[in-house]
């Protein structure tokens, strides 16, 4: 929680949505997240897809990319702060520069899939995103797109997810 570098393994789970099982936290704290723990020297250039889901309109949920955890607080993320937020990229704790929101804001009890990528370029990460209602046409093109230019930007790293606010906040298909 609090964007802790100290694992706390109490804060996820996995749960039954209806027939599936999915990843679940109903922590209020804010920024709270996990993120695959592994060799990431490797890991970019890639895409993450999935889904997502909140039960309670003050639930923040969302995916993160190139994590630097557990060594340091810094990342990609596509998220939401809850109903009536769109879905948008942020790098964490820096900006990042172009249209950063997909214009997507989720209902309360609705799946979202989504498509991140992140890809180095010379001149920067390009990170881009895709959310859409499950059941809906996958858009033909990212809705939101941002580079991070700056000397300092990750060049790998891991995927997790992250969440605040209050209710639940799920994850699937990851």
């Amino acid at each position: 929680a609090g964007n802790s570098l100290n694992p706390d393994d109490s804060l996820f789970s996995v749960s039954s949505v209806g027939s599936n099982p999915a990843l679940k936290t109903s922590s209020n704290a804010t920024n709270i997240h996990s993120h695959f723990v592994g060799d990431a020297s490797n890991l970019s250039n890639f895409v993450i897809t999935g889904r997502m889901a909140i039960d309670d309109a003050g639930a923040g949920v969302g995916v993160t990319a190139y994590s630097q955890y557990p060594s340091s607080d810094v990342y990609y993320r596509l998220r939401t702060m809850g109903a009536g937020n769109a879905f948008s990229i942020s790098n964490h704790p820096d900006g990042c520069n172009g249209n950063a929101s997909t214009g997507v804001q989720p209902s309360v009890d609705t799946w979202y899939e989504f498509e991140l990528s992140v890809s180095s370029e010379v001149s920067g990460n390009r990170v881009t995103a895709k959310v859409w209602r499950q059941g809906d046409a996958k858009p033909g093109s990212p809705q939101a797109e941002c580079m991070d230019s700056r000397a300092g930007r990750p060049t790998s790293g891991t995927i997790g997810v992250w969440a605040m606010g209050t209710g639940g906040k799920y994850w699937d298909d990851l």
